[in-house]
């Protein structure tokens, strides 16, 4: 028997944002304070490094977090870009394990998994972007190594978001 991931609601709202990115733009230019008075050069290089940020950002997201993952007896099969990157396989004696850790939010704490393999997070799951977190992480717990729970260090996730 398998299971697959399941994505949440939320997920959905950065990739229907990035239409909206010249409508963004303007509004940006007409309403920041710092920008009243500036060039149109000046404020549109501002505007185009804030969206570039934003657009990195949403890109990197959608590489580590946004992920589909199957599991299945012997194999975790995950696909990274909501799932229309390759297929990437990995056994289960090639994990490690997996940890968690406890990520703070506006909206509260979730807990994101993160599978080890080659002293490397392989594949990260999220409370916040997976529906069906609980039941992925119980399957996991009965094939793979649990290390425990790991402090969340918004620079480590920062740097992984980038590396």
């Amino acid at each position: 028997m398998s299971l697959r991931s399941k994505f949440t609601a939320w997920i959905i709202l950065p990739v229907v944002l990035l239409p909206a990115i010249p409508w963004m733009v303007t509004l940006i230019i007409e309403r920041l304070p710092f920008l009243r008075g500036v060039s149109l050069f000046a404020a549109l290089i501002t505007v185009a490094l804030l969206a570039k940020a934003w657009l990195l950002n949403v890109f990197a997201e959608l590489r580590t977090k946004m992920a589909v993952v199957e599991i299945e007896a012997d194999a975790i099969t995950v696909q990274h870009y909501f799932g229309l990157a390759p297929r990437r396989v990995y056994h289960l004696n090639e994990l490690e394990g997996f940890y968690t850790s406890l990520v703070p939010s506006r909206f509260g704490m979730y807990e994101h998994l993160y599978l080890i393999a080659d002293n490397k997070k392989a594949v990260t799951l999220s409370a916040f972007y997976h529906g069906n977190y609980q039941a992925l992480r119980a399957a996991l717990a009965t094939k793979v190594t649990d290390l425990g729970l790991q402090e969340y260090s918004f620079v480590a996730d920062v740097k992984e978001l980038f590396s």
